[in-house]
């Protein structure tokens, strides 16, 4: 032993130390365990809103299904007023004059269950692009292509990809090496035209061109004009912002029944075809819907509702997800009033907005 030292001294301080020692390490674990545990609810939380949500959306999905086989059409939209047929059945003709409240098939941004944000687009009031006019197309690119030749090449591409022969059209991409084949049948989904040569490359440089939003792979060529976006009123008409404006505004208070209505409606002497138009919903409509407003990412499903058919009454051209296209306008955060309210309990949880 060293002299002048206390043993029991140098024992208790060791002691001390091994309890400090101790006491440090479990101050540590407890906070590498509490880390953890931490993280381990954060991410069952995420997963319990992520569920959530996806069964906000599909309750959203099924709810819309529901309304549509079992509601009728007037040229404003879907209506959800309960009515007796007679009230719109007439000697066999039925009344299509709007009803009011009715949801709108143009793409106008409702709120569904939970967070759900949603929005229906007859496809009869897109651009049909299996059964397209060529002018009316390169009409409609004008408006973000000034480029007459760009133009050109690009509705050449679309024709020698989906026509049934193998000649080659101008500006076309028919058997062209180094880009992708013409497939000479029709398109299935709208995001199929990004396969067609040119088309990726100028909607990526283009992003304020929605595709969805303005294309269809309809058959048919007729337009159903009181679901048009703006941007096809805008090329069709060739009318002002103010023109542009009224017209829009008419539609939505009244809907269109004629073309006379149109040209009405626009104060302009304009030359249109009425075999071009019509003024009823299709049986073929897209739902997009977004788990939330700020969510990137979107359902997107194609349906063909065929109330005679022998199993069900629609059937599901395609669905898919895909990274959102647009931002949604600040109408879609406002509520008004519950269209589901008729509905069963369980049902009767949706809201739908004011559109701006």
């Amino acid at each position: 032993m060293f002299a002048g030292v206390d043993p029991r001294k140098s024992e208790g301080g060791f002691v001390l130390v091994s309890v400090v020692g101790v006491s440090a390490l479990m101050l540590i674990l407890a906070g590498v365990f509490n880390f953890f545990a931490e993280q381990e609810i954060e991410g069952a939380v995420r997963a319990k809103r992520l569920l959530e949500n996806k069964l906000d959306q599909k309750s959203t999905e099924q709810t819309l299904l529901y309304l549509v086989a079992t509601h009728r059409y007037t040229r404003a939209g879907l209506s959800l007023v309960e009515e007796d047929e007679s009230n719109y059945i007439v000697d066999g003709d039925i009344n299509t004059n709007p009803v009011g409240g009715e949801m709108r098939l143009d793409g106008t941004p409702y709120i569904g269950f939970g967070s759900t944000v949603y929005y229906i687009r007859d496809l009869g009031g897109a651009f049909p692009l299996n059964a397209m006019d060529s002018s009316h197309l390169e009409n409609l690119l004008s408006a973000w292509e000034a480029d007459t030749a760009k133009r050109r090449g690009l509705v050449d591409s679309l024709l020698d990809y989906i026509d049934a022969d193998q000649i080659e059209r101008l500006h076309g991409a028919e058997g062209r090496a180094g880009s992708v084949a013409p497939k000479n049948y029709l398109l299935r989904t709208v995001p199929e035209i990004r396969r067609v040569k040119g088309w990726a490359r100028w909607l990526d440089s283009h992003p304020e061109f929605d595709p969805e939003a303005l294309f269809s792979v309809n058959w048919e060529a007729a337009i159903n004009v009181n679901a048009l976006p703006a941007e096809h009123f805008r090329y069709l008409l060739s009318v002002t912002d103010a023109e542009l404006e009224a017209t829009l505004k008419q539609r939505k208070q009244f809907s269109f029944q004629s073309v006379d209505d149109i040209k009405k409606s626009s104060g302009e002497t304009l030359l249109l075809d009425d075999l071009y138009f019509r003024f009823f919903p299709s049986n073929a409509l897209r739902f997009t819907i977004i788990m939330s407003p700020g969510s990137k990412y979107s359902s997107t499903m194609s349906v063909t509702f065929t109330p005679f058919g022998l199993k069900k009454p629609w059937y599901v051209e395609y669905q898919y997800f895909s990274e959102l296209g647009r931002n949604l306008p600040e109408s879609s955060a406002r509520f008004s009033e519950s269209h589901f309210t008729h509905l069963s309990a369980p049902v009767a949880g949706g809201s739908l907005p004011v559109g701006s």
